[in-house]
């Protein structure tokens, strides 16, 4: 009988040891488990982001050099003053040449030219011709109103000529400047009608020779 009521107090005791077991697992099961749902951390504050740092400031560009000063440029030489010309012979007063051829004469072969301007004319280097004749003038100043007498061979009622040259170019109608004919004569009548100082028939002659009486340039102005 000891052995059953050991056997069955045994077996209670087991039982007893088990609910006791299973009472402590209820207990853990039922505690708030509000402590294990602990309150959630806050999440960590976000670092606030790094402040950009400001761009650093342009450079101001240099400044730039103001532009050297141009010289002003060399002021040019006032050009020297032209010379005057040479003032030339006054024209004679009737238009023509300064220097005219104003009688021819036969008898003395001889030709008289007069400066029929108000100044004096220069001779130096002019020339006389009747071409194939031809005779260098005296050299010097002829005063206004003054004549020379130059002697030519070939002066005649037959034909003839008188031309007074600047120079001894005697084809050069720039260089003629007093021209007369008459009768067959005029072998430098083409080299004056060049140059404007004479036009139309030769100048009719007297017996001893002719002389200018009225404009020089035509057998108009000439009486014999």
């Amino acid at each position: 009988m000891s052995t059953r009521f050991r056997t069955i107090a045994a077996l209670f005791a087991v039982l007893a040891l088990f609910a006791a077991a299973c009472g402590s697992d209820d207990d853990s099961d039922s505690v708030d488990t509000s402590a294990d749902e602990s309150v959630e951390e806050a999440p960590a504050e976000e670092e606030a982001p790094a402040e950009e740092e400001a761009p650093a400031e342009e450079e101001a560009p240099a400044e730039e050099e103001a532009p050297a000063e141009e010289e002003a440029p060399a002021e040019e030489e006032a050009p020297a003053e032209e010379e005057a010309p040479a003032e030339e012979a006054a024209p004679a007063a009737d238009g023509g040449p300064p220097v005219q051829v104003t009688a021819v004469d036969f008898g003395a072969s001889v030709a008289t030219i007069t400066n029929t301007s108000d100044t004096a004319y220069d001779l130096t280097g002019h020339w006389i011709c009747n071409r194939p004749s031809y005779q260098a003038l005296p050299e010097g100043e002829l005063a206004p109103g003054d004549s020379i007498v130059v002697t030519l061979a070939g002066f005649n009622d037959t034909g003839g000529e008188v031309a007074v040259y600047t120079s001894n170019d005697f084809g050069n109608s720039d260089d003629i400047v007093s021209y007369v004919q008459w009768a067959a004569g005029g072998g430098r009548a083409s080299v004056a009608e060049a140059a404007g100082i004479w036009s139309g028939e030769p100048a009719t002659a007297g017996a001893n020779g002719l002389t200018l009486t009225g404009e020089p340039g035509s057998a108009a102005g000439w009486a014999g």
